[in-house]
């Protein structure tokens, strides 16, 4: 047994770094809710629930004093992203995107598109998302099998467009996003070279991660900005920033639970031994974010007023719009691509949860209901099946019938199991119809 591996994921979040095994599930915020999903499914943009004891600021308070006392912070903000007119700041890698995309199959007129991508007022469609997210993704997915990389996610690209994100983790998908808007091109090249663009997105990201992992840290000492950790940039200093965020929140950092961007998330296996021995003497390694079980244990718990979500709620015709599937799959597919929008959702849950429908579970339903008709038509097996028929017939055994008469309870008996059998294949067919279905939305 002490070679066995156990599948992690070492997720990166604006709170801290954190191993989940690749099956827990992570509670992420979407809405006025928490959705349960798989450590493995977790994406880039995905705002999961971190558990800290003590600490009651979100990324966007953190925002507000890191602006009032940071200018290398404002200015790479300010290069990266760009604002509304109510002062909300919105990732470049959304304006542009939407801008091109909007140029070229005029989603909307351009002064009503604007105040979308900007969020002034409204914003896009789920189904014009799903449109968007369709063609970004089919464009990575060619860019990505060129350069012989694995492509990102349906839901990652839609984490992009919706401006949960602030640039990809592969940055070489920024040049297949030039093919949309030409300053993607522009961004790729300032990648490539460590170039004002990547300085800027560097510090940026790293000053909040910092600041978010320095707050969530309880009584521990604050951050080095000495060698060794993945948060730090050579040659920066961040006390001044610490420093204001004391100042800021001394007094509050009272709370459990906050909602943080997942940054990465990387499959790791380990030995089992090694990881029952890091779980031992490195627990903090596993602790941050939230899976629904945690989330009643220790000092407190969820709040009350955010109910926790989850797919097995929902019908194969609420998410697919019929309780047919595969007679119409590429409606159903855009009807499941949007229900996954609206409910948030990755089409990795749904194709789960439309397999999970035929697993042991149904089949075992099923099994029990055919046994219960047979039970009730007294029919277990052929022979069964012919003395049923023989005495219905002839009120005696088939054994004892006459030639006559046993070729007359075969051909119905044949019948009979017909019946069974075109039973057994309606429901064996509509249990393939949604395997189909599921392998579609891989």
């Amino acid at each position: 047994m002490a070679g066995i591996s156990v599948k992690l994921q070492q997720i990166s979040t604006e709170a801290g770094t954190c191993l989940l095994k690749s099956q827990a599930k992570a509670l992420v915020r979407f809405g006025n809710k928490y959705i349960p999903r798989d450590a493995a499914n977790l994406v880039p943009g995905d705002r999961v629930c971190f558990r800290k004891d003590h600490i009651q600021k979100t990324i966007d308070e953190v925002d507000i004093v890191l602006s009032g006392a940071s200018k290398r912070y404002t200015d790479a903000r300010e290069l990266i992203m760009e604002s509304n007119s109510q002062g909300i700041w919105i990732p470049r890698l959304r304006t542009h995107l939407l801008r091109g995309l909007n140029s070229v199959h005029a989603l909307e007129p351009a002064a009503v598109a604007e105040r979308k991508i900007l969020f002034e007022k409204d914003d896009f469609a789920s189904r014009q998302y799903v449109f968007i997210v369709n063609i970004v993704f089919d464009e990575i997915a060619r860019y990505a099998n060129g350069i012989g990389v694995r492509p990102v996610c349906w839901d990652t690209v839609a984490n992009w467009a919706r401006g949960e994100v602030i640039a990809p983790e592969e940055k070489r998908y920024l040049n297949a996003l030039g093919t949309f808007n030409p300053a993607f091109t522009c961004i790729a090249n300032d990648f490539a070279n460590k170039g004002p663009w990547s300085q800027a997105y560097n510090l940026y990201v790293t000053m909040r991660k910092i600041a978010m992992t320095y707050l969530a840290a309880q009584n521990e000492p604050p951050v080095s900005d000495g060698p060794g950790g993945g948060t730090r940039i050579p040659g920066l200093s961040f006390g001044s920033e610490l420093a204001a965020l004391i100042s800021a929140f001394s007094a509050d950092i009272r709370s459990q639970f906050l909602d943080v961007e997942v940054l990465s998330n990387q499959e790791l296996r380990m030995k089992r031994d090694s990881f029952r021995r890091k779980q031992r003497f490195e627990p903090h390694l596993f602790k941050g974010i939230v899976t629904p079980g945690s989330a009643a244990s220790g000092n407190g718990s969820l709040p009350a007023d955010i109910p926790i979500d989850a797919i097995e709620n929902y019908s194969v015709a609420e998410i697919t719009g019929t309780d047919t599937p595969m007679e119409h799959p590429e409606e159903e597919i855009e009807r499941a691509k949007l229900f996954a929008l609206e409910h948030g959702f990755s089409l990795e849950e749904l194709k789960r949860h439309l397999l999970r429908k035929p697993d042991g579970r149904q089949n075992r339903k099923i099994s029990e209901e055919v046994e219960k008709s047979m039970k009730e038509m007294r029919i277990y097996d052929w022979e069964q099946v012919k003395d049923k028929v023989a005495h219905e017939f002839f009120d005696k055994p088939y054994k004892e019938l006459e030639y006559d008469e046993q070729t007359i309870v075969m051909e119905e008996g044949k019948r009979v199991i017909m019946k069974i059998r075109e039973y057994l294949g309606a429901k064996r067919e509509k249990i393939d119809d949604l395997l189909a279905l599921a392998e579609k939305l891989a």
